[in-house]
Parts: C-alpha cells; sequence; structure tokens
C-alpha cells in the first residue's frame, strides 16, 4: 500500500446578511456553472449588509492562487433582495475573475 490519498475539497461559499435563501440560490448556481472537478479552487462570495454596496468575490487556493474582485451591484440591486439581473451580475463577476486566470503569467522557475 502507497501513502493515503490526501482529496482536496474546494468550497462554493455565499454570505449575504439577511437572505439565507439567496445565499442557497447563488451556492447551486456557483456548483453549477463552476464543478469543483472541474474548477478546483474555493470561491467565495461575501456581501454588504446592503446589496446595493456590492459583493467581494474571491477565488484561491492553498497555494498559488488569490484573485479578488468587486461585483458593483448599484444597478442592477434594486432591493436587498436576489433576482434573475442580481444573479447574472455575480455570476459574470465570478466568470471575469476565472477567465483572468487562464491569461494569468505562469511563473518560470528560477536558474541556477
Amino acid at each position: 500500500m502507497g501513502p493515503p490519498q490526501v482529496f482536496q475539497i474546494w468550497n462554493r461559499s455565499v454570505t449575504m446578511p439577511g437572505d439565507p435563501r439567496a445565499e442557497g440560490e447563488i451556492q447551486q448556481a456557483l456548483v453549477r456553472q463552476y464543478p469543483p472537478k472541474d474548477f478546483p479552487f474555493h470561491i467565495d462570495l461575501m456581501g454588504a449588509q446592503q446589496l446595493q454596496d456590492g459583493i467581494t468575490v474571491r477565488l484561491w487556493n492553498n497555494q498559488d492562487l488569490d484573485v479578488t474582485g468587486h461585483a458593483d451591484l448599484k444597478d442592477v440591486a434594486t432591493s436587498n433582495r436576489l433576482d434573475g439581473e442580481l444573479l447574472w451580475a455575480l455570476l459574470n463577476k465570478v466568470a471575469e475573475l476565472v477567465d483572468s486566470l487562464k491569461h494569468k503569467p505562469t511563473p518560470t522557475p528560477e536558474r541556477d
């Protein structure tokens, strides 16, 4: 027998004070659009008390990835409730950050 295998669990977490229903809906949408097996990093969305103040989006792992962006929701958050346009704006910000990872230069190893 070889060494035990370690499995990483990649979370999709959403924190929106005052709206646990919206948290669940957004989390399910993230899992559907960014399945952890295909996108091996954590995705965290952290909202302010009022949606109009926006949501911080963070993609990270425990190694070399830590990208943060801000979803400005002033134009789409007419109330403190989730709707289709708001969900689209959040997923669009996540997509923008995921796309930025594809264009991120890979560090080259130092030579002695």
